[in-house]
């Protein structure tokens, strides 16, 4: 077995990509007026990824494969109940010759090279399941998919609530029990936030506070604790109130 490792010209591994140093701007919208109320600060390390469509391609399979149930199963001749008996002699009456009437020749007999129950789930790095929401997150921000509410309040469970904020580009959660009848809705906590659900629809809606809790989920940021990126959040946001 022969292994390389990829190095740069002058020698050595290749360096990490830089981090950057300045956070990304997103319009925060309110509800369920849809009239845009102010600009949040995004941490730069989840939605700034480079989009890599071979990491959200990897990620679909993956999810793809564990949802499989993997239970097809048929019988073999050997499970099929009944055909103990040879059904006639071996010679003498000009037919073929038969041991069971559970050969896979006769009707209801077993069934040969058949499905059995099968784990079609796949292994993936955690690393690259977190890269490929990063890089979800990150497409969906710069194809203005992304819609960031300040808080997620609904008067009430019916759909035409819910629809009249769908149509207002804005968004609530007394979700759950308004959107079970519509098909092209789905709503799920911030944590169970996936590459398959954010590709499969058109519309990503998420409140400021989901957005804090994903960014301490997925962030890589490398220049300190996760105190130091709310502190440099904080202070790009003061220096833009000076300015």
């Amino acid at each position: 077995m022969v292994s390389t490792r990829v190095s740069s010209p002058l020698g050595g591994p290749l360096p990490k990509k830089p981090q950057p140093t300045t956070p990304l701007q997103a319009w925060v919208t309110s509800l369920p007026a849809a009239y845009r109320v102010g600009m949040m600060e995004l941490d730069p390390t989840v939605f700034g990824e480079d989009l890599r469509k071979d990491i959200l391609q990897r990620v679909v399979v993956f999810q793809r494969a564990s949802w499989r149930a993997g239970t097809a199963k048929t019988k073999t001749r050997s499970e099929v109940r009944g055909g103990g008996k040879k059904p006639w002699q071996q010679k003498g009456t000009g037919r073929a010759r038969a041991s069971s009437i559970r050969s896979p020749l006769f009707r209801g007999g077993g069934t040969v090279h058949g499905p059995t129950p099968k784990d079609w789930s796949i292994k993936l790095p955690k690393k690259v399941q977190r890269m490929g929401v990063r890089v979800a997150l990150s497409a969906k921000l710069a194809q203005n998919d992304l819609l960031i509410v300040d808080s997620l309040n609904l008067p009430s469970s019916n759909e035409e609530d819910l629809l009249e904020a769908l149509f207002s580009n804005s968004l609530p959660p007394n979700l759950s029990a308004a959107a079970e009848g519509l098909d092209d809705v789905t709503v799920m906590p911030q944590r169970d936030i996936n590459v398959y659900d954010m590709l499969n629809h058109p519309t990503l809606i998420m409140s400021m506070d989901a957005v804090r809790e994903v960014e301490q989920w997925l962030s890589t940021w490398r220049h300190g604790s996760p105190e130091d990126l709310t502190s440099f959040l904080e202070a790009d946001d003061q220096q833009q109130d000076q300015q």
